[in-house]
């Protein structure tokens, strides 16, 4: 049986057709194309004997046949029908594949698992990227994102990115560049490049503070370019004389000039103050 790689321009096209699949470009579905790209990514993960990868989005399997030949087990999710039928096709000579027909956004990380793997559509990249923050039980992921969005991660507080998302991964993960990916290695090409960043969780975190931050974060950064004080007001934040003696220092910066230690200073200070509201539902960064 002669083996079929997808990595390809024509291949793809010929696989879309087979399948009857319409590439959405509302969810930012786009199918890599490069081997060499591919490859890159892959490696990235620095894949041992006992890993077991968990990959996002497997499309036609370009990640998942690399990870595979490695003979390395790797649970692959891809929430089109269609695509699943696809990647089952592809993949079938490979015992260690497992194919999971499914939202990503509604599953948890195996506990298995080792390294996450996904060329991450955009449509979905807030979300999905602040999910695997939040609560990494995985030792590193690879994730490929489009570029304007992954440089939000490496924003410097009072810059124009700088966010939400950027303090969430400073106090959870260490994030580095790995490369980038031109639009062209994409069918159908997308309108800008990707970046292949690898995340690796942070070993101490407490668990009580992400919580307090993300809900500070969630009141305040609305109000990005307002003195803080005047933000914690409009966010229905009063400060008894104790706590603005206590924050005195960081009062008067724009909110979007904290840094994250100057957050999780503030989300301590305010614990009190917001404690009925820290344990509400989440929202990915916006």
């Amino acid at each position: 049986m002669q083996q079929v790689r997808p990595w390809s321009r024509k291949l793809v096209k010929k696989l879309l057709e087979k399948y009857g699949i319409r590439p959405k470009k509302s969810l930012g579905q786009s199918f890599l194309v490069s081997y060499k790209y591919a490859r890159l990514i892959v490696d990235a993960l620095g894949l041992v004997e006992n890993d077991l990868v968990y990959e996002i989005g497997a499309g036609f399997g370009a990640l998942t046949v690399l990870v595979a030949e490695e003979g390395i087990p790797i649970v692959a999710v891809e929430i089109d029908l269609a695509l699943s039928r696809a990647l089952a096709d592809l993949t079938k000579q490979y015992m260690g594949v497992h194919i999971v027909v499914a939202d990503a956004l509604t599953l948890d990380v195996p506990e298995q698992a080792t390294k996450v793997l996904s060329n991450v559509p955009y449509s979905i990249s807030s979300p999905l990227l602040t999910r695997l923050l939040r609560a990494p039980r995985y030792e590193l992921a690879v994730l490929t994102l489009q570029k304007e969005f992954a440089e939000r991660l490496f924003a410097r507080p009072g810059t124009k990115k700088y966010g939400r998302l950027t303090i969430l991964a400073s106090l959870t993960c260490t994030v580095e560049k790995v490369g980038m990916i031109p639009r062209w290695a994409f069918y159908p090409e997308p309108d800008v490049d990707s970046l292949i960043i690898r995340i690796r969780p942070k070993l101490r975190v407490d668990p009580h503070v992400i919580p307090r931050v993300e809900m500070l974060t969630r009141r305040i950064f609305p109000y990005r370019r307002r003195v803080l004080s005047k933000a914690l007001k409009i966010a229905g934040l009063t400060l008894g004389p104790s706590v603005k003696t206590e924050i005195s220092d960081i009062l008067r910066k724009r909110v979007f000039e904290l840094t994250p230690s100057d957050v999780v200073r503030l989300a301590a200070s305010l614990h009190d103050v917001c404690k009925d509201t820290c344990n509400s539902a989440h929202r990915p960064d916006t």
